[in-house]
């Protein structure tokens, strides 16, 4: 590794004071000897002489006979205003030679001594004994601080990111040649190769180092306990020698007294050293560092569960999962997962709790970053079977989560109401999840719920639950309809927080999933292709219907509507049980299917399929089917039923259907109506967070609405709404048969003769004729093969997509 001489100005003014004697002492691969050797040659080319006794003899002349040369030398310099210096590097001198040099100190102002050694020198002690004026210059001075490493890097010819800068200084604090050695083996700036590369390096320096001064067993005591103790407690040794010796060597990030710890690879080599100390001295320096952490009343709850594993403190970790379980996962997740790692199997099977946090917070930690959607996939499902006489927060969590994806919403909301004991950030956690699960049940109170979740978590300052609650509740105002509250809540969830990668995996996912519907709202650009990655992988996503809604809607304003409704049909036969355990997944596939019939021109299938459905939240495409059928008064009086303000109706609803109202009134000729209630969909919010809805009105309706109503649409906005295609057909013959007629229709299609249809019925054969005579007529046919033809691809006949069968 070739020298390079650093230019470090601020400690060469410290060499340039010249005390009688200044003490440079570090371990090797500090740049001690290049920075001497850079200021030596500064002063010689300054006119001042310098003998320089040492293994460097390229640097400076080396001298043999030391007290004569050094006479010699400070007579060259007598009055002549310069100076004498002698640079003793590394050599061991002997007792008379250090008490001569000390004698020459005293007797000529001229000499000035620089001691360059890796521990206490032999001048350096007879000096301290003849209480002789010294500077001293120590490994941690030496050490790169970090707002240096750039300019250092840079000497070396290395060009660093910060990120890789940043774990590099705090893997050695500093340390040059560590530093330099770790990047000039690893070009591609690896971290973790560069770590790797430098392990055996520091670990033989740091060892002798601590061996030559005695205190070897206290370092390692020391590493195990990061710094937390004054002394270790089993034999109330100080550690006030060991920090001393760490600090001088530039071995301690951050001050002495407060918050000291050892640079990550200085750390590894100490706790990897074997045979020094037994693992009781170990369990017992953990077990006091948790005693000083809760006396000291740290709130550092990842500290406390790493040391207590270490401790094997088992009764603690029980209670901490049962009291802080939901914050260790969230915030803590590597410390918990290493702590109930090291849990014996034996207590494991006593403490079925304990088992319950090994497992889950092992599945979390080894979930891949940035590949997480959901918390299934996040490693939630591994504790589904906990029993209950040990229910904590997370494995409540765990019943929570399973039991949405199979409809147990009674259970899980009975559970989750015993949460009121909890503090206010797993309150928060708990809250959350009732309201995911009472949004996924189509309840008018998830709104409320998550407002308490957000409340809870920041009056515990639990951030990331906030965000993640945030982001829960904007992706629920979105698909409302809500484009300015969920833009609003998504301000609030993006910011990172110091939370598990699965936490903000899963945000993201969340995020990604409102911005999109945001999007399509406004018809801002093409959102299907993210949603197609989320669609693969729908399986362990709750929000997998919100998914498919999403690409149903992208394939109604951009795509193919015929081939969004085979798919979907697909999805129905596929996915039933999940798509019935939800009522909001349920309420969200019947709307897109209604919605995807009428647009291919479907709207008998549609109706047919909407008799089966609750009248009141299948308003809005019974009212489009009766616009695009003629039915102007049913239009109107159907879509003002639901264009009242309810908490049931929600935004996106009450807009769709004032439009309808609004174009049936337009093409009844009340223009005065019509801009009422097109007004009124549009009143206090943005029309161009409307245009999706907008781009769904007939097209020479939509343009007679803006006109009359006198809509604020931007040019840009109104040239992206006209370039949207004729989502759902203007006109639209409906063929609606009586009950009657629909029981005589299947009757008929099962029986071969009209006296078989009539015997079954109960009714004379002539009843019967002039029925199927009526069903004709509606049908448009002559005769039974037609009649059922037609009947059939008009879905009168046949399944529908709750039974797991298509319509056609």
């Amino acid at each position: 590794m070739a020298k390079t001489h650093l230019h470090r100005p601020a400690l060469v003014g410290r060499l340039d004071v010249l005390e009688p004697l200044t003490v440079v002492r570090a371990m090797g691969g500090t740049g001690k000897t290049s920075l001497v050797a850079r200021w030596a040659r500064m002063r010689t080319e300054a006119g001042d002489r310098v003998v320089w006794i040492g293994n460097d003899a390229d640097e400076c002349p080396v001298e043999t006979e030391l007290v004569g040369t050094v006479l010699g030398v400070i007579e060259s310099v007598r009055g002549t205003g310069r100076v004498a210096i002698l640079v003793v590097d590394d050599v061991p001198l002997d007792g008379q030679d250090a008490e001569s040099l000390m004698d020459l100190l005293w007797e000529h102002e001229e000499l000035h001594i620089v001691s360059l050694s890796t521990a206490e020198s032999s001048v350096e002690r007879v000096a301290s004994e003849r209480g002789l004026a010294t500077a001293k210059i120590s490994g941690r001075d030496l050490a790169a601080r970090r707002e240096e490493t750039d300019a250092v890097f840079a000497a070396w010819g290395h060009a660093v990111d910060a990120p890789v800068a940043d774990h590099l200084w705090r893997a050695t604090g500093g340390w040059l040649a560590a530093m330099r050695r770790a990047l000039d083996a690893n070009p591609d700036r690896g971290v973790a190769g560069m770590e790797r590369s430098i392990d055996e390096y520091v670990g033989r320096r740091v060892e002798r180092l601590l061996r030559e001064n005695g205190v070897l067993r206290e370092g390692i005591l020391f590493a195990h306990s990061e710094g937390r103790l004054a002394r270790i407690e089993a034999d109330t040794v100080p550690l006030d020698a060991v920090t001393r010796v760490l600090n001088e060597a530039g071995l301690i990030i951050g001050g002495v007294r407060s918050s000291p710890c050892l640079p990550t690879v200085v750390e590894r080599a100490l706790l990897s050293i074997d045979g020094v100390v037994t693992d009781a001295d170990v369990i017992d320096v953990h077990q006091a560092v948790v005693r000083t952490l809760v006396t000291q009343g740290e709130r550092e709850r990842g500290d406390i569960v790493r040391h207590a594993g270490q401790g094997q403190m088992w009764p603690l970790l029980e209670s901490l999962w049962a009291e802080a379980g939901i914050d260790l996962l969230v915030h803590h997740l590597a410390d918990a997962s290493k702590a109930y790692g090291m849990i014996p199997l034996a207590v494991r099977q006593r403490r079925r709790d304990l088992a319950d946090a090994r497992t889950l917070s092992s599945a979390l930690l080894e979930s891949a970053a940035g590949s997480v959607v959901g918390y299934h996939d996040a490693g939630w499902g591994t504790i589904a079977s906990v029993a209950s006489d040990v229910l904590t927060p997370a494995s409540e969590t765990a019943l929570l989560i399973t039991q949405r994806s199979r409809g147990g919403m009674r259970l899980t909301e009975r559970r989750a109401d015993a949460s009121t004991t909890y503090s206010a950030d797993t309150r928060a956690w708990m809250e959350m999840h009732k309201a995911i699960s009472a949004w996924s049940a189509d309840s008018s109170s998830a709104s409320q719920q998550f407002a308490h979740a957000i409340l809870d978590a920041n009056a515990g300052e639990a951030k990331a639950i906030a965000s993640l609650s945030s982001a829960h509740l904007s992706l629920m105002r979105a698909v409302e309809g809500s484009v300015g509250d969920a833009v609003a809540l998504m301000g609030e969830a993006e910011r990172d927080h110091d939370e598990a990668s699965w936490v903000r995996d899963i945000r993201r996912t969340i995020l990604m999933l409102a911005r999109a519907v945001v999007r399509l709202d406004r018809l801002e650009g093409d959102v299907s292709v993210g949603l197609e990655h989320l669609a693969a992988r729908s399986q362990r996503l709750e929000e997998w219907m919100i998914v498919e809604w999403l690409l149903a809607r992208h394939s109604l304003l951009f795509g193919d509507p015929a081939q969004a409704l085979r798919r979907l049909e697909t999805i129905s036969s596929r996915r039933s049980r999940e798509i019935e355990s939800s009522p909001r997944d349920r309420h969200l596939f019947d709307r897109t299917y209604v919605d995807l019939l009428i647009a291919v021109g479907a709207h008998t299938r549609a109706s047919v399929f909407l008799e089966r459905r609750p009248a009141a939240r299948f308003t809005v495409p019974r009212a489009r089917i009766a616009l695009a059928s003629g039915e102007l008064a049913s239009a109107r009086q159907l879509a003002s039923a639901r264009a009242s303000w309810n908490a049931v109706i929600s935004p996106r609803e009450r807009v769709e259907a004032l439009l309808i109202a609004a174009s049936a009134a337009l093409e009844a000729g009340d223009e005065a109506e019509a801009a009422s209630d097109a007004t009124r969909a549009f009143e206090g919010d943005d029309a161009g967070d409307r245009l999706a809805i907008l781009a769904g009105m007939p097209t020479d309706l939509r343009e007679g609405l803006l006109r009359v109503a006198g809509l604020r649409i931007t040019d840009a906005q109104l040239t992206t709404l006209r370039g949207v295609h004729e989502i759902f057909p203007t006109r639209a013959e409906v063929v609606r048969l009586t009950r009657r007629e629909t029981v005589v229709l299947h009757a008929l299609a099962e029986r071969p003769r009209l006296a078989d249809v009539a015997s079954e019925l109960s009714v004379s054969v002539n009843t019967i004729k002039k029925q199927v005579t009526a069903i004709y007529a509606k049908l448009e046919v002559h005769d039974r093969a037609s009649a059922l033809h037609r009947a059939t691809r008009l879905g009168l006949l046949g399944g529908s997509p709750e039974r797991g069968r298509s319509p056609e």
